[in-house]
């Protein structure tokens, strides 16, 4: 057994009884409602983060042999496992029968508009060559209200025409930011008779896959609403007075945010969950959920009876968001009904602030 002068070892077990604590609040943060509680939820954010953080108090406790403490994180992650299992799955890639068919695939991805963070000047559209040779069927598109050049600053006229000659079915009214892109008949779906306007979160398609219909949801619940500044606080951390800076920002506008924004979220996935309700048949729903596997929304939003597609054909955890350092899994695909999530890969691009997503579904025999 190493020595370990008392003082530290104390402060060492405090520490790590913190993340332990941390962690599970983490785990279970989505089953609190935002309405009562902000920081479950911060916390569900950043679960995958604590649960590291746990390992490693393990692993430093197993050198110093410390087996009490270890069986102590030990516990902690058999605590957390549910909510783990869906940010960090088991699942694995799915072959089809043979009389499952047709198979189709489905890219969703929030292009920013078509903006390209990486190389904001390039007349090159990335996003859109990328979507043209992605070969997917269906494209669900957030962030992109019509093709219009005062939206798209940089699409070359060939481009454009060869997208639309590949996807001759579009499905947008040019005031949501949400689009559709098919290879197959489709149309928007009025599920409700509440109105349709600006800033509306989801968008219902349905498309005719030869004999068989599906419902497509397309969503985009609330963002955090936070500026370019207030985005960086992670990277102005490096430094003690930068953590200080940094830790009083997030106590004021930052934690105003968030906390209006998990509220929201509440209140959309609830309707979206309404919504659900309503439609028959195979039903996928997918896009930028602002949110992470195991939060609240995600929980509403899924029910009972949704299944996601991620973590049923995927192994590890994985970040659909890729700037300021919040390296989340915010991007969604849920689905039911007589289909079946055969895969799920993430592109590597990065000209818009998310990753796309393409995923592979069959159709189950009747």
């Amino acid at each position: 057994m190493f020595p370990i002068n008392p003082i530290v070892r104390l402060i060492a077990r405090i520490a790590s009884a913190i993340i332990y604590i941390l962690t599970i609040m983490g785990a279970y943060g989505g089953h609190i409602s935002p309405r009562l509680m902000t920081i479950p939820h911060i916390l569900t954010l950043g679960f995958p983060y604590l649960v590291v953080l746990t390992i490693i108090c393990i692993l430093g406790w197993a050198i110093t042999r410390r087996w009490i403490q270890v069986a102590i994180g030990v516990l902690t992650l058999i605590i957390c496992w549910g909510p783990l299992s869906l940010v960090a799955p088991w699942g694995h890639e799915r072959e089809p029968q043979a009389d499952e068919k047709p198979r189709f695939t489905l890219l969703t991805w929030n292009i920013l508009h078509g903006e390209d963070v990486e190389n904001p000047d390039s007349t090159i559209n990335r996003t859109f060559d990328y979507i043209l040779h992605s070969g997917a069927d269906i494209v669900a598109l957030q962030e992109l209200h019509n093709f219009s050049s005062h939206e798209i600053k940089h699409l070359p006229a060939a481009l454009k025409d060869s997208i639309f000659a590949t996807y001759p079915y579009r499905v947008t009214d040019g005031i949501n930011d949400l689009c559709l892109l098919s290879k197959y008949p489709a149309r928007t779906l009025r599920v409700t008779d509440k109105p349709y306007g600006s800033g509306y979160f989801y968008e219902a398609y349905r498309i005719n896959i030869g004999d068989k219909k599906l419902t497509v949801l397309n969503v985009h619940l609330a963002s955090y609403q936070l500026t370019e500044g207030e985005r960086d606080f992670v990277e102005r951390m490096k430094s003690v007075n930068g953590a200080k800076n940094s830790l009083t920002e997030f106590k004021g506008s930052i934690y105003d945010k968030l906390k209006k924004s998990f509220i929201e979220r509440d209140k959309h996935a609830r309707e979206i969950r309404e919504v659900i309700e309503h439609i028959r048949g195979p039903l996928i729903i997918c896009g930028d959920f602002n949110d992470v596997p195991a939060s609240w929304a995600y929980y509403r939003v899924r029910g009972e009876d949704l299944r996601d597609a991620y973590t049923e054909t995927r192994f590890g955890p994985i970040s659909t968001y890729n700037l300021h350092h919040f390296y989340f899994h915010i991007d969604q695909i849920l689905y039911r009904g007589d289909i079946k999530a055969l895969s799920v890969k993430r592109g590597s691009i990065r000209s818009s602030d998310h990753y796309p997503q393409i995923a592979t579904f069959a159709f189950l025999p009747q």
